[in-house]
């Protein structure tokens, strides 16, 4: 199965801690879904937004084990959502993500998610707390 990742289960680190295995990533990128930064925390989540665009990673070669993992992983403001993505060569490529749920949306700023930010700021301790 294939998995698009647009927060910090983007960093190949942050994936293989939480889903117990290690995948290549390849970029991806999710059309008419939104990025913003979650309240309060410091990952994102995504909504519907016609002529939007999110940048990630697309895993590959997920199976139930791992995905049930991530479902774990994932708090309740997520819920898992069949999209088509776009790989690096522009193909299309069914997978899953995990969306916000619409009853969360007040929960997401105004303000887009910066992975560079994270990956600089964040990501040892995010790691560390993690387990």
């Amino acid at each position: 199965m294939r998995l698009f990742c647009y927060g910090t289960l983007q960093f190949p680190a942050v994936m293989e801690r939480v889903s117990g295995s290690h995948y290549g990533a390849v970029p991806a990128v999710l059309d008419n879904y939104v990025c913003y930064t979650v309240r309060d925390r410091l990952f994102p989540g995504i909504l519907p937004a016609p002529g939007a665009s999110t940048k990630g990673v697309l895993y590959t070669g997920l199976g139930q084990l791992q995905l049930g993992r991530l479902d774990q992983f994932e708090s309740d403001f997520y819920q898992r959502t069949r999209v088509v993505v776009s790989d690096a060569q522009e193909r299309p490529c069914a997978a899953w993500v995990y969306e916000m749920r619409p009853e969360c949306y007040d929960l997401l700023t105004d303000q887009s998610w910066d992975s560079a930010w994270f990956g600089r700021f964040h990501l040892h301790s995010y790691l560390q707390a993690i387990g």
